[in-house]
């Protein structure tokens, strides 16, 4: 489930203060030895600023927010995102068709492949230390470590990776003139586009301040947001027999500024001699679907139905997007995951 804003906060706090180094131009190749591709970025990069607020912050974390021109700017800057994540590991699988896992696994660890490189050449270009650069950090130490559950970043970072790579390391961004700012119960608008607004946010009670609002609230203790909810979010590990492989699955109704999306996702790990999992790279599935509501009173509508996702892959995702501010009733989204070793496992959302 869910941790708490507090303990996201602490892991925001210690993994901000990690640096890292710009490109001086956007590149989409891969390393020197191998493996080379360019997945023809199409964002407009004149429509984004990198935008220093440290002078609001009192000069510690988050000092640096991305303003996107435009909502049209914003979602296509996301779609491309996913566009290229997809095309270069696809490229990746078929240039090493010939190799099979051990090897695909042994040569990733030669060349220091990584899946996540057109977000990190996206955030490079524009100079921005984003949320994902973050999570890349806590991925890393909780893979060397022994990898227990409340440490998985997944539990502890707010969106999908696409989505942190727009947002800076407080989970905020600019569109226009409106800030943005993601929490895991909702977001809060502030509509005027004054920075100083931001550090009101951590102390806020029953009053927010002016032209600031907040929209989700999911954890209210009402019995209609306990029937149904905007946003919610489940995840697990499943282990084959010998406990030599195990997936991670999540599923989530999400409900954000730019789109209701339902999501699972599959991830796999294998356990290597030193007794360590790691992330790996096989036949993985995943589905999602399920039925959405207009209203918490309003008829069901069903979502949009895809095809099982195969991908042979560390990590496969699927992404629906349903109505914006549609409902979700408890048992009411269903995910299919498989994996590692053929393990299977199919969720729900119950609450």
């Amino acid at each position: 489930m869910l941790k708490s804003p507090k303990m996201l906060l602490a892991a925001i706090a210690v993994l901000g203060a990690i640096g890292f180094s710009a490109c001086e131009k956007l590149k989409t190749e891969g390393p020197v030895s191998g493996f080379e591709y360019d997945t023809n970025s199409q964002i407009n990069y004149s429509n984004i600023k990198n935008h220093d607020i440290s002078g609001y912050r009192g000069g510690s974390g988050c000092g640096e927010i991305l303003v996107f021109d435009d909502m049209e700017t914003f979602k296509h800057a996301l779609s491309e995102l996913e566009r290229q994540v997809e095309e270069y590991d696809d490229a990746f699988v078929a240039y090493y068709s010939g190799l099979n896992e051990e090897e695909l696994f042994e040569k990733e660890q030669e060349i220091n492949y990584s899946e996540y490189k057109p977000m990190t050449d996206f955030e490079n270009y524009l100079d921005f230390h984003s949320s994902n650069a973050d999570y890349l950090i806590a991925e890393a130490q909780y893979l060397d470590g022994d990898m227990n559950e409340e440490d998985d970043p997944e539990l502890l970072f707010i969106g999908d990776e696409e989505e942190r790579s727009l947002l800076n390391a407080c989970n905020e961004v600019m569109v226009n003139d409106t800030i943005y700012k993601l929490t895991e119960d909702g977001y809060f608008v502030i509509s005027d586009g004054d920075f100083r607004k931001l550090n009101e946010l951590n102390e806020f009670g029953d009053d927010l301040p002016e032209n600031v609002s907040f929209i989700g609230g999911d954890n209210s203790s009402s019995m209609r947001m306990e029937e149904c909810k905007t946003k919610y979010f489940d995840s697990d590990r499943k282990f084959n027999d010998s406990r030599t492989r195990r997936i991670r699955w999540y599923l989530k109704k999400g409900n954000n500024f730019f789109g209701s999306y339902l999501t699972a996702k599959t991830k796999n790990f294998k356990k290597r001699s030193n007794g360590r999992f790691k992330k790996y790279r096989t036949l993985t599935k995943v589905n999602v679907s399920g039925v959405t509501y207009e209203s918490c009173d309003g008829p069901a509508d069903v979502a949009p139905e895809e095809d099982t996702k195969k991908k042979k892959r560390r990590s496969v995702k699927q992404k629906i997007k349903v109505e914006e501010d549609s409902y979700i009733k408890s048992g009411s989204i269903n995910g299919y995951h498989y994996g590692a070793n053929g393990i299977e496992h199919h969720s729900t959302l119950i609450w």
